[in-house]
């Protein structure tokens, strides 16, 4: 029985798919250590002022794509006072030239809190 031919372009990405797997994880690992300082440093300044916060999301999560149009989403636990406008203002102003999306705890089912808290740093 004669083989199937394969068409030398489909044969080159099968060849590359695990390569491009691990570059993808290497940038990924690489954006985030870059980021990975001046999140730390928001998160330390919005617990100083007494909010309780973590990173969540794929920023958080070492095996979930991290790319340069991803966000980072702060995961708020207590506001210490602070309005829902305050908050996205304080944490945006921390990390000006990345995008920030803030959850709020309090607006989640328990569900899907648990599900944040599970990968939160």
């Amino acid at each position: 029985m004669a083989q199937a031919y394969s068409h030398p372009y489909h044969r080159t990405m099968r060849v590359l798919a695990r390569p491009l797997a691990e570059l993808q994880r290497e940038r990924s690992d690489r954006l985030r250590a870059t980021v990975r300082p001046r999140v730390e440093q928001a998160l330390a300044a919005l617990r100083a002022e007494g909010i309780i916060c973590r990173c969540v999301g794929s920023f958080a999560r070492p095996d979930a794509h991290f790319g340069p149009g991803s966000d980072i989403d702060i995961l708020i636990e207590s506001r210490h006072g602070h309005s829902d406008a305050e908050l996205w203002g304080r944490a945006s102003s921390l990390l000006p030239g990345i995008a920030v999306d803030v959850i709020f705890a309090d607006a989640l089912a328990a569900e899907d809190l648990a599900y944040l808290l599970g990968d939160a740093r």
